[in-house]
């Protein structure tokens, strides 16, 4: 037997058995593959391939990076996002509106990153100063080099936040 505490306080005696499945069922949504069921990832040269699961040193590797989807559209769905976050990256880096070294301790320097409103459906931009974030595409120098990845990359910016 297993006690639980309910969202009110309220303390529950289960069977080991029901603790297992509700245990179960709020697991993660990440999907693993089960041995010899067939599973997606992008190829290194940018494709789309599948395979069956054999719990191996490369599909544990697979699964541990995020390259292992159930569908052949899930895959795809995947890859069009790494396509667009990388012509994104490069239009930044070739048009040199990324900051280059990053300082944190730096109040002054201007750090900027794009995200999207989905009360407005509009792109804005955020300004960081001292709090780092985790950003997919490096820091833009300025409100005007933020606005042109915007005006220039649209299409892409919207595969990458899944906006339809």
């Amino acid at each position: 037997m297993k006690t639980i505490t309910l969202e009110d306080g309220q303390q529950v005696k289960i069977s080991d058995e029901s603790y297992k499945a509700i245990a179960d069922s709020i697991q993660s949504k990440r999907w693993k593959p089960e041995e010899d069921e067939t599973f997606w990832y992008v190829v290194d040269d940018g494709d789309v391939g599948h395979s069956y699961w054999a719990d191996n040193k490369t599909d544990k590797y697979r699964y541990k990076t995020g390259n292992c989807y159930r569908t052949e559209k899930e895959v795809k769905t995947a890859l069009a996002r790494i396509n667009a976050l990388a012509d994104v990256r490069e239009y930044i880096l070739d048009n040199d509106l990324q900051v280059d070294n990053v300082d944190w301790s730096d109040r002054w320097q201007n750090k900027c990153s794009i995200s999207y409103n989905h009360n407005t459906d509009e792109f804005c931009r955020e300004f960081h100063w001292r709090y780092q974030k985790l950003n997919e595409l490096p820091f833009l120098k300025s409100t005007e080099a933020t606005n042109q990845v915007i005006q220039a990359k649209r299409k892409e910016l919207l595969v990458i936040f899944n906006v339809k």
